[in-house]
């Protein structure tokens, strides 16, 4: 049975102005917004709410993208959801390798922030 219900997606990045800009937008879409501005709060919000998709920036201090989805893949209740790594144009720390590393361990795509608001809420809802 299909439901009407928002989709859920957890939005995770260590910049609280990323995650402000890019849940407005979101929520505007329509999406229902929880968040998240470390790996360990995101693997927990990600088991207890079981958001429909985690958008997930990839260099952040601590536990970067990669060990996170590492840890989501290997959680029964979590390694189904769908992930997508976000990182800034031009990321010294995000390189091609990264992107690789990331599709095997699981996660959908990646998207470079610095696209235009429409073609942020596009690319996500091709996602979902």
């Amino acid at each position: 049975m299909k439901t009407n219900r928002p989709k859920t997606i957890l939005l995770v990045d260590d910049e609280p102005n990323i995650i402000e800009l890019y849940g407005a937008l979101l929520a505007k879409a329509g999406f229902t917004i929880i968040s998240a501005t470390n790996g360990p709060d995101a693997i927990k919000l990600a088991a207890a709410r079981r958001p429909d998709l985690i958008l997930l920036d990839f260099s952040m201090p601590g536990m970067n993208g990669a060990e996170v989805v590492a840890k989501l893949k290997a959680n029964p209740e979590t390694k189904d959801i769908a992930v997508v790594f976000i990182s800034a144009v031009g990321d010294p720390n995000f390189t091609d390798a990264d992107v690789q590393a990331a599709q095997n361990l699981g996660s959908t795509d990646f998207i470079r922030k610095g696209m235009t608001n429409e073609e942020f809420v596009a690319k996500v809802k091709t996602y979902l």
